[in-house]
């Protein structure tokens, strides 16, 4: 074999060797879609058959010994004429074939492009979206992705619960529900606000409404769940429904309060207003009942005065202060002596400072009201005669005026809830008048002078509510 004719076989196998790679080449390019699915692909497959045996006859031609059997014309020069033909046609198909696909195969491309973009722009509102969201496979059920809300409302760590069952995280605090849940994905492709709760990872308990729907993503199919946390909801129904309650037995304790009164009163009218009965009263008898009629209109002027003032609260309506320069110790033994005649059997001491030239900027009767409440309810609460202590004092903090007394006594929830509206210490207890309003009015009144509000107190020992009112 010489030279010419290897330098000629070199040329014909590189050449078949850059068609097979060519055409290997498109079976790679046909990984993201079928190949058969774009225009010209038998085109260029016919092309490559015919060119690729037209090669393989020219190397077959190169070898001594082979041509005898392959050769088709009686010379060379003839036989690749009668295969130039093949060769023809062959490129043509190719670039026919080309022409056709490489438009189909660059939309392909683009679409995928825009695929990719797609599913990298849902992978961000899925992990950025504020609502607590979970993609479950769907065929094993497991998880496949939680969002930063989830992580954040729950306190998984997103890598911690990938590949794993929400069976496996505690998740759910009843496995009747759990089983509901999933019973109802079975069976329906969409599940809308199934309420249930919800074991976070501290072990703390959040009402959830869970909703699931069958999405597509990457080709998959997954399922997708979203929680919303109606916890708060939730407790503000409780609360409605406390405030329901206590409201209801405010109106049946105002019926009561009102009633009380309102009958002592018509008894002693009618005792009055019957000639033959009032003539057969004592002097001092008669002026007992025109003492008990007064005490009684009193009380029922103070319960109509905290219901005006409870409805302006409700309302929003602040109370209309008017302040002036007062004597505080004035006010004190002013509230002392009207109270002494509400209640002219009970022991009750009222200390003031010394000073009487002390000033306080103030709305005097607004304050005379605080304390006549805080007098009430003291003497309410103090079992038999125990004593009720009224005491001024002068301090750098401003007027101090406080109540104490040797009662029930109550617990730190009951302070806590004291100033709450519609709220008694001791519902249970019929014989302790009063609608609950009396230390909720008090807190306001002192919170629009700018004051402050304590209580200390003990159960079975006593109470002592002590209010600091700024000099000015």
């Amino acid at each position: 074999m010489d030279f010419m004719i290897v330098n000629d076989l070199l040329l014909e196998c590189l050449r078949a060797a850059v068609l097979i790679a060519l055409l290997a080449i498109l079976f790679l390019r046909g990984n993201y879609t079928s190949l058969s699915r774009h225009p010209g692909w038998k085109c260029i497959l016919v092309g490559f058959i015919l060119i690729t045996l037209a090669t393989l006859l020219d190397i077959t031609d190169e070898i001594p010994g082979l041509e005898r059997f392959v050769l088709i014309g009686d010379t060379p020069y003839e036989a690749f004429l009668e295969k130039m033909p093949g060769y023809l046609l062959g490129y043509f198909l190719v670039l026919v074939g080309f022409y056709r696909m490489i438009p189909s195969l660059q939309r392909a491309e683009q679409n995928e492009q825009a695929l990719q973009e797609s599913e990298k722009r849902l992978k961000q509102l899925f992990r950025s979206n504020p609502d607590p969201l979970i993609l479950i496979k769907s065929d094993n059920r497991n998880i496949f992705d939680v969002n930063r809300a989830f992580e954040h409302l729950t306190g998984y760590d997103r890598h911690a619960v990938i590949d794993k069952q929400l069976s496996e995280l505690s998740f759910w605090r009843s496995s009747e529900e759990k089983n509901n849940f999933y019973d109802q994905l079975d069976q329906f492709e969409k599940i809308d606000n199934f309420a249930t709760e919800l074991l976070m990872r501290n072990q703390s308990v959040r009402n959830m409404l869970l909703s699931a729907q069958t999405v597509k993503f990457a080709g998959e199919a997954f399922i997708l769940i979203g929680l919303r946390d109606i916890s708060k909801i939730k407790e503000a129904e409780k609360a409605l429904i406390e405030v329901d309650q206590m409201r209801q037995e405010f109106i049946s304790t105002a019926a009561h309060e009102l009633r009380t009164p309102l009958s002592v009163l018509l008894g002693y009218c009618e005792l009055l207003s019957d000639p033959e009965l009032a003539g057969q009263l004592s002097g001092q008898r008669r002026q007992e009942a025109l003492d008990m009629i007064k005490e009684k209109g009193l009380v029922l002027a103070q319960i109509i005065d905290d219901l005006l003032d409870i409805n302006r609260i409700q309302a929003g309506m602040k109370f209309d202060i008017q302040f002036k320069s007062v004597n505080p110790n004035l006010l004190l033994k002013k509230a002392f002596e009207e109270f002494k005649l509400k209640a002219p059997n009970r022991d009750i001491l009222c200390q003031l400072p010394e000073a009487d030239d002390l000033r306080l900027t103030c709305d005097g009767q607004r304050i005379i009201q605080v304390i006549e409440n805080m007098l009430s309810n003291a003497v309410k609460y103090t079992r038999g005669k125990g004593l009720v202590k009224l005491a001024g004092a002068d301090s750098p903090d401003g007027y101090e005026i406080s109540v104490t007394d040797d009662g029930i006594g109550m617990t730190p929830d009951q302070i806590e809830r004291i100033f709450d509206k519609f709220y008694r210490v001791d519902s249970s207890n019929t014989a302790v008048g009063g609608l609950g309003l009396g230390m909720n009015i008090v807190k306001e009144i002192v919170d629009a002078h700018h004051g402050t509000i304590t209580i200390d107190s003990s159960l079975g020992k006593g109470t002592c509510v002590k209010i600091t009112l700024p000099k000015k």
